[in-house]
């Protein structure tokens, strides 16, 4: 049975605000930072997915090479986290690093799907096949007619096209009532969740090859042709860009 997620993300917002915007989606709006998935037909949500995004030359020119462009890839998602977050932006450095990581193990298979295509691509250009994570992200059933009164923020959320993806951070503590519960009517949506002590991301870049974590994270780059550029110019269609 086809599953369908409602992700609200971007800026912490309070609850009130948030079941403002999710029903505004429902009452036929679109509103900026609302995303809808549905196993099975929506792709899984990658850095590169189109997003009808486009630069001006001058744009272009400040970020010429691929090292540069993951900077402000990066750059955007820490601009949704609280400067104050530390465990959350330590995750997101972690996952940054172990895209890297992943790319420089596999160089080799890598660089074969490549050979195809004359040169146009490089290895490190991979990285925008990665899954972009969508941070301070409240999940919801678009299809419940019932609002949740409770809209518990995840601190990352994935799309695998399968799923979504959820990690949730937490201190040393016992979880309370609150998260449990929020965790338990997420679940329920049919999204998968994992759980990050604190203390875990003294582990590094290798939390994510934990199996907990489904393969989408670990082979990010299967399922695309090439490693097509989020970073599209004004007036170029989707087509081999770089």
């Amino acid at each position: 049975m086809s599953r369908r997620f409602a992700v609200i993300f971007g800026r912490k917002q309070s609850n009130a605000a948030v079941v403002e915007r999710l029903e505004s989606w429902r009452q036929g709006k679109d509103p900026a930072g609302i995303k809808i998935f549905e196993s099975g037909t929506t792709p899984p949500f990658r850095f590169c997915s189109d997003e009808q995004v486009r630069y001006p030359p001058s744009f272009l020119a400040d970020v010429p090479d691929t090292a540069t462009k993951v900077a402000r890839l990066k750059s955007d998602v820490l601009r949704d986290l609280d400067v104050f977050a530390k465990n959350p932006r330590r995750l997101l450095d972690l996952y940054f690093d172990f895209i890297a990581a992943r790319l420089e193990t596999e160089s080799v298979a890598l660089e074969k799907l490549l050979r195809s295509l004359g040169g146009l691509f490089k290895v490190e250009d991979w990285v925008y096949s990665a899954l972009r994570p969508l941070p301070n992200a409240v999940v919801f059933d678009p299809d419940d007619p019932e609002t949740p009164p409770v809209a518990e923020p995840q601190e990352m959320v994935f799309w695998t096209g399968q799923t979504v993806l959820a990690i949730r951070l937490r201190g040393s503590g016992t979880p309370s009532a609150r998260e449990a519960d929020a965790s338990e009517r997420l679940q329920a949506t049919g999204a998968r969740v994992v759980t990050i002590a604190a203390a875990e991301l003294a582990a590094g870049i290798e939390i994510f090859s934990d199996s907990r974590f489904p393969p989408e994270i670990r082979s990010f780059w299967q399922g695309t042709s090439y490693p097509c550029s989020p970073f599209r110019p004004e007036g170029l269609p989707r087509v081999l860009s770089r």
